[in-house]
């Protein structure tokens, strides 16, 4: 009722003191998904599928979650990024309207 629960413990005391029960999630938006098609030949990102009238923030990040490159894109259905980054593996994500995609690559 207050919000605060507060309790001495030793080490001696029963491990079953606690349950932790666990029931609906609540407050948790469900994201839409752009339905857009993002892949990699070599050095080169392709971007397919994307409507004409929306604008588009493209964020190119490597496994570690570093920001290598962030650029935007307006009024096409497709795009290509030429990247000079070493070869690997990078998630490429694409956001427009409050709705997003990821996808791995792989640059050569």
């Amino acid at each position: 009722q207050s919000g605060a629960y507060s309790f001495n413990g030793n080490p001696d005391d029963d491990r079953n003191r606690f349950q932790l029960i666990i029931g609906a999630s609540t407050g948790i938006e469900t994201v839409s998904s752009l339905q857009a098609s993002i892949y990699a030949y070599e050095k080169t990102i392709f971007l397919n599928n994307l409507e004409l009238n929306e604008n588009y923030d493209v964020i190119v990040s490597n496994v570690q979650g570093q920001k290598l490159l962030h650029t935007k894109l307006t009024g096409v259905s497709s795009s290509k990024i030429d990247c000079n980054h070493a070869p690997g593996i990078y998630i490429v994500t694409l956001i427009s309207m409050g709705k997003s995609t990821s996808n791995k690559v792989i640059l050569r």
